[in-house]
């Protein structure tokens, strides 16, 4: 929007702070645009396209739309007419999302406020996902299955936050 001639001048790369001041001006205006309901379905996608980090630094992941779930892809569709994600499809049609670039992960305070607020969540829902992952592998073996400790913090998550839990990993915890 700063642009000049299909260029942008030094001046107007520092009054927009930037790639960093820009991305978070942007993201902060699609947001505010968005409807309640829409806002907080926002929050939970992008939160499900953030790895948190344990000691280091959050980074991107890939997530299924299986994960997103398909009451909210037409919002990732939107996202994605924004420029904050992008969405791809494999050789088998199944479809995933990304954002857009790591800088909306560092630099977006809105979103480093929601991982910090669900670190405890999203690390949990991380494990919960990779013994999913393996007892599918094993062809659903009941030795794979959460026990213990690790079943007691599923159930307790499935309680607290069982609609942003997708399907596949609410079968496993019930498993």
């Amino acid at each position: 929007e700063k642009r000049s001639h299909r260029w942008i001048t030094h001046a107007a790369y520092n009054d927009i702070e930037e790639v960093s001041g820009a991305l978070t001006h942007y993201a902060n205006g699609i947001y505010a645009r968005m409807a309640p309901g829409e806002q907080e379905r926002m929050r939970r996608i992008l939160l499900q396209l953030v790895h948190p980090g344990e000691g280091v630094e959050d980074t991107r992941r890939i997530a299924s739309r299986g994960e997103i779930g398909d009451e909210n892809w037409p919002l990732v569709h939107k996202l994605a007419g924004a420029r904050l994600v992008v969405t791809s499809q494999d050789r088998r049609g199944q479809e995933s999302v990304e954002v857009i670039h790591e800088a909306l992960i560092h630099e977006w305070n809105r979103l480093r406020e929601w991982m910090d607020t669900d670190r405890e969540f999203r690390l949990w829902q991380n494990r919960a996902r990779t013994a999913l992952y393996i007892w599918q592998r094993e062809g659903e073996d009941t030795g794979a299955l959460l026990r213990g400790l690790a079943l007691s913090e599923a159930a307790h998550w499935m309680e607290e936050r069982l609609d942003e839990l997708d399907n596949q990993l609410q079968l496993f915890i019930r498993a």
